[in-house]
């Protein structure tokens, strides 16, 4: 999201929706974004995980305590901090990879660990099922939805090693957004952004049909509006088509 304001070249970007409440809050720095970042269409849903160990059974048991949130300009790195601003909890947060959380928790240097990704997600899969780790359940609330999070959850097929069988955790999901600078209209870079955008809408159907692209496209509704952001105008033409 930086690299779309001030790197020359960079013209469109994947980020998650929850960026901007990350702005709003100050987790980022980024002068002016609400003028200079659009969005052409929501993508697919990223679940929160909380990975957490045995000892700790809801989330505001993590207050004062040591929690991953994730490696330093990873998009859990802004997510983590939105949450735990929403619920009010203070940790001692770690910035940490996704395998050197995973370690942390195990070992108890860490309570817990965050890590935003679509489910279901190959970091946990070298659990072994009798280690006590689980993934701590998250509730929707208004602060969560103003923010533009969805609710999901975990089942056992999703992490049998994780969730006992029959067993359902909720948790809360962020949108993969496709964002793009705020060119001027008709100039060189807006009309480059256009044609990406109108591919795209042309082409989602192909992409959702069968078994031949990743099931998350199937998640993706062009219409699908993304709290908090403004829609560009080649998006907003596109969809008047539809």
């Amino acid at each position: 999201i930086v690299d779309i304001v001030d790197v020359i070249g960079i013209d469109l970007t994947i980020v998650q929706s929850d960026i901007m409440e990350a702005m709003r809050i100050g987790v980022l720095d980024v002068p002016d974004y609400r003028d200079n970042i659009q969005y052409i269409a929501k993508l697919h849903k990223e679940e929160i995980h909380i990975l957490s160990s045995a000892d700790i059974r809801n989330i505001k048991q993590l207050q004062g305590k040591n929690v991953s949130f994730g490696a330093i300009g990873s998009g859990t790195s802004a997510t983590a901090p939105v949450i735990f601003n929403a619920l009010d909890i203070e940790v001692e947060d770690k910035n940490m990879s996704n395998t050197e959380a995973v370690a942390g928790v195990r070992d108890g240097t860490l309570a817990a660990a965050v890590f935003v990704v679509g489910k279901s997600a190959d970091y946990f899969t070298d659990i072994p099922k009798d280690d006590g780790l689980h993934l701590l359940p998250i509730e929707i609330n208004k602060d969560f939805q103003s923010a533009g999070y969805l609710s999901s959850e975990f089942i056992d097929d999703d992490y049998p090693n994780l969730i006992p069988k029959g067993k359902v955790i909720p948790t809360i999901a962020v949108s993969a957004v496709l964002a793009v600078y705020n060119w001027s209209e008709n100039s060189a870079r807006y009309n480059r952004a256009a044609i990406v955008t109108e591919r795209l809408f042309e082409n989602l159907s192909r992409l959702q049909r069968g078994n031949t692209y990743h099931k998350k496209w199937k998640e993706v509704n062009l219409d699908t509006e993304v709290p908090g952001w403004d829609r560009s105008t080649p998006a907003q033409k596109q969809l008047r088509k539809l």
